[in-house]
């Protein structure tokens, strides 16, 4: 069974690419992550949710090319506050890839897609 997890776009400055600073990124990372965890939450994601495995698709506002291994990169607070939700570890589960939608201008998101253990 598979469980689709919607998202905003994680911050350009949490990209592997970005030149921050490191007290700066930190604030980014931590507001990311609290914010996926209680998404997560609102849309049913729980200890009840344990994920097998995921990948990732953006939906972006324009049509620009976009990196897959760095966007990849800049979801990793994203997919830690997931893992708050559901109280494992996301080192576990397999990643299966990023893709890319159709653009949304007028909703840019990140749609986790993952799949359930089912018991």
């Amino acid at each position: 069974m598979t469980k689709t997890i919607t998202l905003p776009l994680p911050s350009p400055k949490l990209s592997p690419n970005a030149r921050i600073h490191w007290a700066q990124r930190s604030k980014l990372v931590k507001a990311a992550r609290t914010t996926a965890r209680l998404i997560a939450q609102a849309q049913g994601v729980s200890s009840a949710t344990p994920i097998h495995s995921y990948r990732l698709r953006f939906i972006w506002k324009d049509n620009r090319r976009h990196d897959r291994d760095n966007s990849a990169s800049s979801a990793k607070s994203v997919l830690d506050g997931i893992a708050d939700a559901t109280g494992q570890d996301d080192a576990d589960w397999l990643f299966y890839g990023v893709e890319f939608g159709e653009q949304d201008k007028r909703n840019p998101r990140i749609e986790v897609i993952v799949e359930l253990i089912e018991s």
